[in-house]
């Protein structure tokens, strides 16, 4: 199960946000999308949108991943499946998640409190399903990780766009 205070803290730690910049969604909006979309999200899901799913400071700040981007990024999810030559068939317990371009990881909504988090990336010439994360929280902590403010920045002077002189 997702422990929300230790992925707060890991955020702090990793300069990736402060308790301020967190901005939750209430459960009434949750449980208003869970209804139009026909899935119940998994307890681990809900309490990331419950607890930073608006923002999260520099939370992985190349994909899409809030609460306000879901529906967007799962309309282009479908665009890309129904670009393909080989149909695709998807339990309707499909949820996406995050989207970084043409990648997309995605949840199943089955009864599972922490679920796998799988990914399929339409930038290749035949897109396929991998195992992302064998849970949501591990998930999760890895964007943490992956967000390090230090380690962004240090990205970024690489970059000969953003050399720093």
């Amino acid at each position: 199960m997702l422990d929300i205070q230790r992925i707060v803290q890991l955020m702090q730690t990793h300069q990736v946000a402060r308790q301020r910049d967190l901005v939750g969604v209430c459960l009434t909006e949750i449980q208003a999308l869970q209804q139009r979309l026909g899935v119940v999200f998994p307890a681990s899901y809900c309490q990331f949108l419950h607890i930073c799913g608006r923002s999260a400071g520099l939370l992985s700040p190349w994909v899409a991943l809030y609460f306000d981007d879901l529906l967007e990024i799962r309309d282009e999810f479908h665009l890309h499946l129904d670009a393909l030559t080989a149909p695709i068939e998807l339990s309707p317990e499909l949820l996406v998640i995050a989207q970084a371009e043409a990648v997309f990881d995605f949840i199943y909504c089955d009864g599972s409190d922490d679920p796998p988090v799988y990914r399929i990336n339409f930038q290749t010439e035949q897109s396929f399903f991998s195992c992302n994360a064998p849970a949501f929280s591990l998930y999760l902590e890895s964007l943490v990780e992956a967000s390090d403010r230090d380690n962004w920045l240090d990205d970024l002077t690489t970059d000969e766009t953003y050399a720093v002189t």
